[in-house]
Parts: C-alpha cells; structure tokens; sequence
C-alpha cells in the first residue's frame, strides 16, 4: 500500500473512532435528540442503487430576540441563511 493509500487509511480510521466517541458522549447524556434526515440525489440503475445523505440533529427553527417586537426586515434576512437547508454532495 502506497503512503498516500495508508495516510487515508489513518484518516478513516480516526475519523470513525471520533464519530463513535461523539455517538457514545451523546448517548450517555440522554442521545441526541429528535433527527432529521438530509438525503442527497442518488443514481441508480436496474441493478443498483446509490444514494448518499446525512443525518443531523434536528435543533428546530432559530428564534429571533427583538424584545417582543416584531422582527425588522433585515433582521429575518440576517436570520434566514441558518434556518435554509444546505446540501453538500460530497
């Protein structure tokens, strides 16, 4: 295996070990909460199906503090890039 083959290797391997630290730190606090599943367009064929996605916690809608007023225009601009749903394909 090249080094660049090993290096990767490495990379998976403590990138699943800190995934199941997370899920295990999480779990023994309660679990993560309610979630949300994000799937990304797949391909397939008659044979063979490939689909991809991600699985977040779903942390509801973000409030906006205005001392009980109503939101400005611009505050709701400023506010909705967190609440838009973005999907990365890799």
């Amino acid at each position: 295996m090249s080094f660049r083959g090993k290096l990767r290797s490495v990379a998976i391997d403590l990138d699943n070990g800190w995934d199941d630290l997370r899920l295990e730190l999480s779990r023994s606090l309660g679990g993560p909460g309610p979630l949300r599943i994000l799937a990304y367009r797949g391909l397939g064929r008659p044979d063979r199906l490939m689909v991809r996605g991600r699985v977040l916690v779903d942390r509801g809608p973000t409030t906006c503090e205005t001392d009980g007023q109503p939101p400005e225009p611009i505050d709701e601009l400023i506010e909705a890039p967190p609440r838009t749903e973005q999907s990365d394909p890799g």
